[in-house]
């Protein structure tokens, strides 16, 4: 299961996920690199059960320009972006209330903080219920002109640009895992590759073949040489009988 999850908030606080204290004897970091800067949050360790987790944030960063809207949306969770930063985080308990309450204070939020310069406000929806909260965003925006909400599409399409975080055992994993293909790689190309060749298609040493070519192009040369001697000697006797029969 894909999870998107915050890892930047506008407050200080590395400790912290989404805002909200969580007990840090009970909890572990995930963390992936993004052009070599790392990308780490501390999550409780019930919550790491498989998920494969992503920045939110770092999606916010390559999908959207500065100063842009992004709401993320799942069963679980509310979650509002502005310029890639988390400025609003709420837990929702499958209720509409709880909803209309995020959605009341999003509008507020887009209102406090675009001073009427937004036209477009971006959204992940993680939920098989996407289709009632993208028409509940719709309602509850309608009333502010102007204003565009654009679907960013599929979670599991969205995030394939994004790296992917990991606790430290399974980076340890994972760069073991790749470290060993491309040493596999490297020897196959450079001596495995060879030895294979070697071993299903030999090929036999040319040095005794060699000798022997040499050998038998001297004794052709001797031969010629030969030919050409006893060809001069019947040509001497040709004209000897020759001038024989004359007289």
């Amino acid at each position: 299961m894909v999870r998107l999850i915050n890892t930047e908030c506008f407050y200080d606080r590395k400790d912290l996920y989404c805002s909200v204290d969580i007990d840090l004897t009970n909890s572990q970091e995930v963390y992936g690199y993004d052009n070599f800067n790392k990308i780490s949050i501390m999550l409780p360790k019930d919550e790491l059960n498989g998920d494969q987790f992503y920045s939110l944030n770092s999606l916010s960063q390559k999908r959207l320009e500065e100063n842009q809207f992004l709401i993320y949306i799942n069963n679980k969770e509310f979650c509002v972006l502005y310029d890639h930063k988390t400025i609003y985080y709420s837990k929702i308990a499958y209720t509409i209330n709880d909803l209309i309450k995020s959605f009341l204070i999003t509008k507020h939020l887009l209102m406090l903080l675009s001073i009427g310069s937004a036209d477009k406000v971006y959204c992940v929806i993680d939920s098989p219920y996407k289709k009632l909260y993208k028409e509940l965003i719709v309602q509850n925006m309608k009333s502010t002109e102007d204003i565009k909400i654009v679907d960013l599409g599929d979670i599991d399409e969205i995030v394939r640009s994004l790296p992917q975080l990991n606790t430290k055992k399974n980076h340890i994993i994972k760069y073991l895992s790749v470290s060993l293909l491309v040493l596999f790689s490297t020897y196959f190309v450079f001596f495995g590759l060879k030895d294979i060749t070697n071993k299903f298609y030999p090929i036999n040493d040319l040095t005794n073949l060699t000798v022997k070519l040499k050998k038998e192009n001297r004794l052709l040369k001797k031969n010629e040489t030969l030919l050409k001697s006893v060809e001069e000697e019947y040509k001497y006797i040709k004209e000897c009988i020759s001038k024989e029969n004359e007289k």
